[in-house]
């Protein structure tokens, strides 16, 4: 026991930079809340977003790992201190047992000293209407980190022993992971060290992917223990162990080599549409309790739907290939064989999704065949667009994002609805010109655009300007545009209105005439839906507080044909500031006097910004008023 004592105190004293590497890494996140961020104001989701729950930190913590391993048990070799080791009267599996336990007691003050300070905002950010520690969540949280660190302590060992070699094969080991991943092989995350296991959160409870953790644990004690045998067979012959890190550097060095290869082959197959066959589909079936899942495949897509919906799912099965070919039809493309359909979505803000070949739709929200296939169709136009750009397109996103919704509304409307649906994405245009005088150059910039009026304007404006490229160019413009983003030579760098200057200058086409149609079109609408837009309700807003509360009281002009609108055709939505993702605005629960409440904690500061808008029968989507900013009232006052 005194050996143990007296080698671990030798340990740790040699550890002591790291000790203070890690204290200013704990201490960075105590200051960055502190002078940044209202410390008593942060929820389990805020806290585990910035703190020890994201990537960025799953990745200091792997690396802090890595370099304190790397010289915990070479640094004898290096010092040429094994003899004196040797004689000592002490074992090399208890001197391997000594660096192991100081190392892992520094490195286990990182995750205690994260979860400690998670645990102490929230403590002091609670109110009476959550008033609970959450001391699960937080126990569940902290036996991962330290799960982990474990793991990454294994890891770096083994990397150890190549010295100076081991960031390169670090590389390469990066280099075959990324290439299985690519493949999508369905192990392969089951063995990521780096999943955010903090997407797992359900409300405030976390769950733990147990069958991951328990294989890369099993590895990692592989690893140790492989490690323990090479320590104590170090330094019996140094021309010998030379040799042997020679050959496993030059072996590591010819498959990374070969690896690199392979990658280089699978993404760029990924990046041809004419080769659709070379991943295979995403294997990840939602579980919901309540029901199980079943599945369909046809030539061109794999079904995924609720066993309970199978006559609903059937309609749409029915019908999709022909969905497909007039979707490819019109791109002039071979159709992918390998697409994904999952109708298992619950998403209560989009009625599909796409994500490369793989399409997510709400079945249970959609009763109408009709409907059904225009959401596909549409999806399908996010699928392609992507492909045939080679992902350059979604790249630009902030730049093109009004031309993929734009495309894809623009056939959803021309192929798979009756033409009397089209004055309902096109009436918001013709609205959206006149209250607030939209222009074209703000499409290119969803962020900005986004921050001042509803990003929902993308769609209508998107789809008379892909109707205006149409009418101006023909029926092939858009997929040769799409192209033109995958072009050899593309500038890399170029955003916005020179963004879409130089595509249209690489396919000998004229933006300028063709946003000169746009207006034109525009004006046309206008014209056609001008007693109806004169006929629209003004909304007036007026901020109340009321206790914990900040409302936003809603009331329509007089003045207008419609001068009442039903509770439930009123909107309104509040973001913290004007940078607020989209995903994170909150709609308020709207009473009886046409008042949206919200929780004034959700607001990080003295002030906050609201959207309000209507809902009216024959529109595609709400007609929203740019954003506004407020302060938020004390508590008494009423305005």
């Amino acid at each position: 026991m005194k050996a143990f004592r007296t080698l671990y105190l030798k340990e740790l004293r040699s550890l002591l930079p790291f000790l203070l590497l890690i204290v200013v890494l704990t201490s960075v996140s105590l200051l960055d809340v502190a002078l940044t961020k209202f410390p008593d104001q942060q929820t389990l989701a805020t806290l585990f977003g910035h703190n020890f729950g994201d990537d960025g930190s799953i990745i200091i913590l792997f690396f802090l790992t890595f370099a304190l391993t790397q010289g915990l048990l070479m640094r004898e070799r290096s010092e040429n201190t094994l003899e004196f080791l040797d004689s000592l009267p002490s074992s090399r599996s208890l001197i391997f047992i000594c660096k192991c336990a100081a190392g892992l007691s520094l490195l286990m003050i990182f995750p205690l000293g994260e979860n400690a300070l998670a645990f102490i905002l929230h403590a002091i950010s609670r109110h009476s209407s959550a008033p609970d520690l959450h001391l699960v969540f937080f126990a569940k949280s902290l036996l991962f980190d330290i799960w982990m660190t474990l793991v990454f302590f294994g890891i770096g060992l083994t990397f150890s022993f190549l010295g100076r070699f081991s960031l390169l094969a670090l590389i390469f080991v990066g280099l075959w992971y990324g290439t299985f991943k690519e493949m999508q092989l369905p192990w392969i995350e089951s063995i990521d060290p780096f999943a955010n296991v903090y997407d797992n959160m359900l409300g405030n409870s976390l769950l733990l992917p147990w069958r991951a953790l328990i294989s890369q644990m099993a590895i990692s004690i592989l690893l140790t223990l492989l490690s323990w045998w090479g320590f104590t067979k170090l330094g019996t012959s140094s021309n010998r162990f030379t040799l042997w890190k020679n050959r496993l550097v030059l072996t590591l060095l010819a498959l990374g080599v070969g690896i690199a290869t392979v990658s280089w082959v699978v993404i760029k197959r990924r990046n041809i549409a004419a080769t659709p066959h070379s991943f295979l589909p995403d294997a990840y079936v939602p579980d919901f309790p309540s029901w199980q899942t079943a599945q369909t495949t046809t030539e061109s897509f794999t079904f995924i739907y609720p066993s309970n919906q199978l006559q609903q799912a059937g309609k749409l099965i029915s019908t999709a290939e022909s969905v497909h070919k007039q979707v490819t039809s019109f791109f002039k493309v071979a159709p992918n064989r390998s697409l994904v359909i999952d109708l298992t979505s619950q998403s209560p803000r989009h009625a599909g999704t796409a994500y490369w070949k793989r399409v997510r739709m709400n079945l249970s929200a959609n009763s109408s065949i009709t409907e059904l296939e225009a959401i596909l169709g549409h999806e399908l136009t996010h699928i392609y667009i992507s492909q045939l750009s080679n992902n350059k397109i979604n790249e630009r996103f902030n730049s093109t994002r009004f031309f993929h919704e734009g495309l894809a509304s623009y056939l959803e409307y021309r192929l798979f609805r009756e033409s009397s649906d089209l004055p309902k994405i096109r009436k918001l245009a013709a609205i959206a010109k006149v209250r607030n005088r939209i222009r074209f150059e703000q499409l290119v910039d969803s962020t900005k655009l986004s921050q001042t009026h509803a990003i929902e304007l993308i769609y209508p404006f998107g789809e008379l300007f892909i109707a205006a490229v149409v009418s101006h160019y023909g029926d092939s413009a858009p997929e040769k545009l799409i192209r033109a983003f995958a072009r050899e030579g593309a500038p890399a760098k170029l955003n916005a209105m020179t963004l879409w200057e130089d595509t249209f200058q690489s396919c000998e086409y004229n933006l300028e005439e063709v946003i000169a149609v746009f207006y034109e079109l525009l004006a046309n609408e206008i014209k056609l839906h001008q007693t109806f837009i004169n006929n629209l309700p003004s909304i007036r807003a007026e901020v109340v507080r009321q206790g914990i509360l900040v409302g936003v009281k809603l009331s329509s002009s007089s003045g207008s044909a419609i001068t009442e609108l039903k509770t439930e055709q009123l909107i309104c939505r509040f973001r913290s500031d004007k940078d607020t993702p989209e995903n994170q605005y909150l709609s308020g629960h709207t009473d009886d006097n046409n008042t949206s409440w919200v929780l004034s904690s959700y607001f990080s500061g003295k002030t906050f910004w609201y959207q309000v808008g209507f809902q009216l029968p024959g529109l595609s989507a709400p007609v929203m008023s740019p954003w506004k900013r407020s302060s938020i009232p004390k508590q008494g006052s009423e305005n």
